[in-house]
């Protein structure tokens, strides 16, 4: 059976309006007319109706109507659509057209009967027998997949010097389909208008079938046409002069620049995860090299301690702080900081934590949707959609979307990529306890083809087909959905995924994104600086998706380099009292817990882990994060930490082991040392600021300091010299400049 574009175009919305039962006369006369004169559309009625007929007999069955009003029920819409006003019943003046309407208008009754007195349901996505229709939806285009022609996985490219180069990919691996494509024993549907999806509408694509476990799809690394990526030099003027034009609009003056300890300071936290040590300090200070700030930026990119932080970040992210028995969080963390570490391509990076298959200990990129494939996929849908693409989906679960033009068909469409994805528990026999006891978790892939089926407010069932941004994919159970959204999602010039990760590095380095909220981008929440965030992304497609060269951008702007200190010309550039963010100077944050431990070790030169390096506190430093991780049981697996500016981490920092252990004067601690040294009272007071501030003391600080030294062993009795450094150094430790990342 094959229905024209034009026919199908007329018939859709007249059927929904039989349904609904709001066609007026002329409608109904049509409907007549169309059915009349095509054989193809009197049996794509017949599935119509009979499909939409199964889906109330469900709906009815679903909520325990009594016996009598499913007899009603069933007997109601035999005669409505028997009754002579209906658009079948209309008396032609053709005799022979009448009883061609009486003949298989009592075939259509019967069939509508029997399907409810048998309670035969419809079985939706044979492709061979009859094309998927969704009740009320306009059939799309479907989608498969074209198998490229060699099988191994893309290798990761070298980063150049200059950190310019990109990749192209071959036309081959995506065919856009300017016709539908016909496939031997399918018919073809017609090209309809894409549906509201996760960002802006994409091109069809038409492809082979192909088998899951021997999908070998590759992400895209850059755009189709294979445009020249612009030069550093260039990308960072455009990004300047975007802010500058936001600064003279909106009539404000840009705060001065930051000096040079501020700045190594912020750096630090933002790309190692923890303040620098005494030692960087002085080097960098004592640099008066123009372009050290530059550098400064390469040298921690190419440090491990880069892709350390940036795997806790995204770990977090990923699975949470909380402890989960069935989450490997070690072998996560140590697959995302291999990954950061080579640098390899970010959309390489989401292609294997949605596409990953295995046990959770030996590919650590399954933890991320093991820990969020309970309750049918719901959250893995919400959770994928917020953080790669850097849209809410949750809200659309159970309804239309309340401030944007998305419909509730979306979000089941993308938790059809999830439904063939499985958790298996391997259990063996324990002997010791005579219980069966969890060897391994795997995630692996089950059969499953066909639609997902939702029900609406008004109690109307629904049936959902994969689809990304108006491209369909073939249901059928030889299609590998989570590898056709993992193609979706990494394919293009204008990436949702770029840009939902730009405008996350932007907030991450900032401390404000481009919109209001980093994860909930779309038409009801504009960002502040659309040709800056649209550019960057662009950029970082062009760029392979680099995500050390986006860093490079964000690092070197000129917002980046402000101070946190407010001027007289920008005091309304004051997003925590509602306003619009301008980036006119750095925006405080708080440290995070992680950041916390991490410099305090680093402050007392790894005195809290009994060792000089940042990696042997991994294990000591999570079992003390996760005392203080809260955790909901809501399907989204929500969490949160009282480490965030509460009153709970004021308390730790003044009363905790933490700090006691920093301010230990015990044989072996770094005060211990220091006091013990021959340096004179004013290099040990600057020691104290260089390792706690991460500068050194301002004369005024330096003279205020030595008369409380000089008070405290004139008026306190017995008073140790030690112990006045002790406080001070307590003091410096729980100032806001401390706990604070500006």
């Amino acid at each position: 059976m094959s229905l024209s574009p034009t026919l199908l175009n007329e018939l859709q919305p007249l059927l929904e309006g039989i349904c609904e039962d709001r066609l007026s006369v002329a409608e109904e006369m049509r409907l007549e007319e169309l059915l009349l004169a095509s054989a193809e559309a009197r049996a794509y009625y017949l599935q119509y109706i009979d499909l939409h007929g199964a889906l109330h007999w469900d709906a009815a069955l679903a909520s325990n109507a009594p016996e009598d009003a499913v007899t009603a029920l069933v007997d109601a819409t035999i005669m409505r659509l028997a009754q002579p006003t209906g658009p079948l019943a209309t008396v032609s003046r053709d005799r022979s057209r009448a009883r061609t309407t009486k003949t298989w208008l009592r075939r259509i009754c019967i069939s509508v009967a029997a399907g409810f007195i048998l309670a035969v349901g419809i079985v939706i996505g044979n492709n061979t027998a009859k094309p998927q229709i969704a009740s009320h939806e306009v059939p799309q285009p479907l989608v498969k997949v074209t198998k490229p022609a060699t099988e191994p996985t893309l290798p990761t490219e070298t980063v150049v010097a200059d950190r310019e180069a990109h990749h192209k990919f071959s036309q081959d691996d995506v065919r856009i389909a300017a016709q539908p494509v016909t496939n031997p024993g399918q018919s073809v549907e017609p090209n309809q208008q894409p549906s509201a999806g996760l960002g802006d509408a994409a091109p069809v694509l038409a492809a082979t079938p192909t088998t899951p476990e021997k999908t070998p799809f590759k992400p895209i690394r850059s755009n189709a046409g294979g445009t020249v990526a612009a030069s550093s030099a260039t990308v960072l003027a455009f990004v300047n002069e975007q802010l500058k034009t936001g600064w003279t609009q909106a009539g404000i003056t840009p705060s001065p620049r930051a000096d040079d300890a501020e700045w190594l300071r912020r750096l630090h936290l933002d790309l190692v995860g923890h303040i620098p040590s005494v030692r960087e300090v002085e080097k960098f200070l004592a640099d008066r090299s123009r372009t050290k700030r530059a550098v400064e930026v390469d040298r921690l990119l190419d440090s491990p301690e880069f892709a350390r932080h940036f795997a806790t970040i995204w770990t977090d992210l990923l699975v949470g702080r909380a402890s989960r028995a069935e989450v490997n969080r070690p072998a996560l963390a140590t697959f995302l900081r291999d990954n950061f570490q080579q640098n390899r391509p970010w959309s390489e990076i989401v292609y294997d934590l949605v596409t990953a298959e295995g046990r959770t200990d030996k590919n650590g990129a399954v933890n991320f949707l093991v820990a969020h494939l309970n309750d049918g996929a719901i959250p893995a849908t919400g959770i994928t959609s917020r953080l790669f693409l850097g849209t809410q989906l949750q809200c659309n679960q159970c309804h239309d979307h309340p401030f944007d033009n998305s419909k509730q068909e979306l979000f089941w469409a993308f938790n059809s990529f999830f439904q063939q994805a499985v958790v298996v528990r391997d259990e063996k026999y324990d002997p010791k306890t005579g219980r069966m006891v969890i060897a391994g978790i795997e995630l692996a892939t089950k059969d499953y083809d066909g639609p997902v089926y939702f029900e609406t407010r008004n109690g109307l069932m629904k049936v959902a087909y994969p689809e990304y941004r108006g491209t369909r994919v073939d249901p059928g159970k030889t299609t590998s959905r989570r590898h056709e959204l993992a193609r979706l999602m990494t394919q293009g010039e204008e990436s949702s995924l770029a840009t939902a990760f730009v405008n996350r590095i932007w907030n991450q380095f900032h401390g404000r994104s481009f919109t209001p909220e980093v994860d909930d981008m779309g038409s009801h929440s504009p960002p502040t600086h659309p040709a800056l965030l649209d550019r960057l992304a662009e950029e970082f497609v062009q760029s392979g998706y680099d995500t050390k060269q986006l860093i490079r951008w964000v690092c070197n702007s000129e917002s980046y380099q402000l101070t946190s200190k407010f001027s007289d010309g920008n005091s309304k550039d004051n997003p925590e009292a509602g306003e619009i963010p301008l980036f006119s100077r750095m925006y405080v944050k708080p440290m995070s817990p992680e950041q916390l431990y991490d410099s305090l070790v680093v402050a007392t030169q790894g005195q809290l882990a009994g060792g000089p390096t940042l990696d042997q506190t991994d294990k000591t430093r999570d079992q003390w994060l996760r005392q203080f991780v809260v955790s909901f049981d809501t399907e989204e697996n929500d969490e949160t930490s009282t480490l965030d500016g509460s009153i709970t981490q004021s308390l730790l920092m003044m009363n905790g082991d933490l700090v006691r252990e920093a301010t230990s004067m015990q044989s072996g601690t770094w005060l211990h040392k220091l006091l013990s040294s021959r340096e004179t009272e004013n290099e040990r007071i600057q020691s104290l600021f260089q390792s706690a501030l991460s500068r050194p003391a301002t004369p005024k600080e330096l003279a205020m300091v030595k008369k409380l030294l000089k008070s405290a062993a004139t008026h306190v009795k017995n008073a140790k010299p030690e112990n006045a450094y002790q406080d001070i150094y307590w003091a410096l430790l729980n100032s806001n400049e401390f706990i604070l990342n500006h």
